[in-house]
């Protein structure tokens, strides 16, 4: 006799402790349960903050990042939103889960997206004052100059003395001092650049930024 899907509870237990390779056998034998989802209890000890999250998202909280790479390989739903708003991407930034959200970025999810409440991913980070977390948003081209749905900039959300404050702050002026000179002049950025002492990243930032730029 063929056997039935198997039951739920063993797949969210497979989920929370990030036995991967038993998980993607029991989704092979389950169908469609990747997208299913369950009431995580988001507070702390004695808290009911209850969220409903699929297994992407328990996935993400966790930090298992090789659980949310194969659950992503096997069909799961990077844009899927949490009860309140929150992509996967927004829930690995609210744990500080770096490699989760590096993992999720790879495969494509919107490093701009705002939950319910408008916050953006890249303001999420900030209030984590989450430092590496804020430079791979960045890196993958999050806005930290674009007002939200809520109004607010990243700087905003900033700790009034972090590095992720410091951070932000220098990268806007550098960004201030430099952007015309960088939209006008690509060719000239080198050695002789004003542009040259800027990071790396800062520097594709200012490039690969839609603009139009008169007067140079």
């Amino acid at each position: 006799m063929q056997a039935g899907p198997p039951q739920e509870p063993w797949i969210w237990d497979l989920v929370q402790k990030g036995r991967m390779v038993a998980l993607e056998q029991r989704l092979l034998e389950g169908g469609d349960l990747i997208e299913k989802t369950i009431g995580f209890n988001c507070g702390g000890t004695g808290d009911t903050d209850i969220v409903r999250m699929t297994m992407l998202g328990v996935a993400a909280w966790h930090g298992h990042h090789n659980t949310v790479e194969m659950l992503l390989r096997n069909g799961a739903d990077y844009s899927f939103l949490d009860s309140v708003g929150r992509t996967p991407l927004h829930i690995a930034v609210t744990r500080c889960e770096v490699q989760c959200a590096l993992e999720l970025l790879n495969w494509g999810s919107d490093v701009n997206a705002e939950d319910f409440e408008g916050r953006s991913v890249l303001q999420r980070a900030v209030i984590e004052n989450s430092l590496e977390m804020v430079q791979l948003l960045i890196r993958f081209k999050a806005n930290p100059f674009a007002a939200s749905r809520n109004g607010g900039l990243a700087l905003n959300f900033a700790l009034s003395s972090s590095p992720v404050r410091e951070f932000l702050k220098d990268l806007k002026e550098m960004m201030d001092r430099d952007f015309a000179f960088a939209c006008g002049h690509h060719p000239r950025i080198g050695e002789q650049s004003v542009v040259a002492t800027l990071d790396p990243e800062v520097i594709r930032m200012i490039l690969e930024m839609d603009c139009v730029y008169d007067g140079i």
